[in-house]
């Protein structure tokens, strides 16, 4: 007996987004976009939308908080991503968000005097919102994220790559090892763009601790971006 089309995890990646956008938007989960948002693709640009306007630049607020100790403010606006980025299918980005709030509530409660990583989990938020936020400017323009476009729609989505290249090269040149997983989480939000092939060599390099060779990639992928 058919039972119809069923729509699993396989499907969703299979076929297009939604009809009348873009086919590659980096930083959503496809198959969380496929079950929220079914075939209601004006809904989808709606709200990314106003995601782009409300949360553009939501990791210089985080930073800003984080580094003036403002962690209940940090924690209220970490919970809003969390759950703004989870609705529109960011599935990556809402995570990062999460992890930030648990660290921020364990930094309000725990009596210990570990060191809790708040500046790397904002990073980490940086990161994954670059796709995001290219992916948002693509759905109001009508532009494939892919090749010279896709580069040219991340490097003015956010001035996140920036900040986490400059970080990036300190880490480098103080051959901190911490310098190696800022590389791999940055490979992987380029990885839709071409850029994609000389953050790869970054990381690559940092894997091999080729400090030398990581700087002279790093130094490419600015100069390409720029």
């Amino acid at each position: 007996m058919n039972q119809g089309p069923e729509l699993t995890e396989r499907t969703a990646l299979a076929e297009p987004l939604l009809p009348g956008l873009p086919a590659n938007l980096p930083g959503f989960d496809p198959f969380e976009v496929r079950i929220r948002f079914g075939d209601m693709p004006e809904l989808f640009s709606e709200v990314s939308s106003e995601f782009l306007k409300d949360y553009g630049s939501v990791d210089g607020t985080l930073r800003q908080l984080v580094e003036a100790g403002q962690t209940g403010e940090a924690r209220w606006v970490a919970h809003a991503l969390k759950g703004v980025a989870g609705n529109i299918g960011a599935k990556a980005l809402s995570e990062a968000a999460q992890a930030l709030l648990v660290a921020l509530h364990r930094a309000e409660t725990e009596t210990e005097t570990e060191t809790v990583p708040l500046g790397r989990l904002v990073e980490a938020i940086a990161v994954e919102l670059v796709p995001v936020v290219a992916s948002c400017r693509a759905v109001e323009t009508g532009a494939e994220l892919s090749g010279s476009a896709g580069e040219s729609l991340v490097s003015e989505s956010s001035a996140a790559v920036g900040r986490v290249c400059v970080e990036l090269a300190a880490l480098i040149r103080s051959r901190n090892l911490r310098a190696v997983e800022v590389s791999v989480v940055l490979a992987e939000a380029l990885a839709e763009t071409t850029l994609g092939d000389r953050a790869r060599q970054v990381a690559a390099a940092l894997n091999r601790f080729d400090f030398k060779a990581a700087v002279a990639a790093l130094d490419l992928l600015v100069r390409r971006r720029d």
